[in-house]
């Protein structure tokens, strides 16, 4: 593992559309996960996550993308370092409706492991920020409300760097080819 910042020298050869060539490193944030515990920027040390921004009411990116992820995951549990460090979230951007117990009984359908988390809107507006990603209430004129957000799936070095980005539409494959791309590239650099 780097003991710092991944920095990219003109001899690096960054793998085309799998890394960004100069990443940034995520910034602190605070959520609460569906068992009502903290997640913070330490729960991505040492770990490679996948993370994606939605929530519940979602009626088809949210859990399509899960499954996606969930499937993922699975796969990727046969990879030596993913099984030792890999892990996906799922951060809700609806926290009025998206309770820890709902949290719990919807990341319940996709993974054993997927940590599913959210905070207020203070709190989602940061974490968001530092991920380059967005929601946004829209309100329909009953006064119901969905929210636009972000589909990106990031991925998280163990030194809580954004390396990559995968865009909507998402399949397992594609997440599990950009990892192990990754993981190998992180890996060469840290020799």
């Amino acid at each position: 593992m780097l003991s710092g910042a991944i920095k990219f020298n003109k001899k690096d050869i960054v793998p085309s559309g799998i890394l960004w060539p100069n990443p940034h490193k995520i910034e602190n944030f605070d959520l609460t996960d569906q068992f009502n515990k903290i997640v913070t920027l330490n729960n991505l040390k040492g770990k490679w996550s996948i993370v994606f921004f939605g929530f519940i009411n979602c009626p088809d990116i949210c859990p399509s993308t899960l499954q996606t992820m969930a499937r993922a995951h699975k796969e990727l549990q046969k990879n030596s370092v993913y099984s030792r460090l890999g892990q996906i979230i799922f951060v809700s951007v609806d926290p009025e409706r998206d309770t820890p117990d709902q949290l719990r009984k919807y990341a319940s359908h996709f993974s054993p492991d997927l940590i599913a988390a959210t905070a207020d809107i203070e709190n989602l507006k940061k974490i968001t920020k530092t991920f380059k990603s967005l929601f946004m209430k829209n309100y329909d004129s009953d006064g119901s409300y969905s929210v636009d957000h972000s589909s990106g799936i990031f991925l998280i070095s163990p030194e809580r760097e954004m390396l990559s980005v995968l865009t909507y539409p998402h399949n397992y494959s594609a997440i599990i080819e950009r990892f192990e791309k990754a993981s190998e590239f992180y890996n060469e650099l840290s020799q």
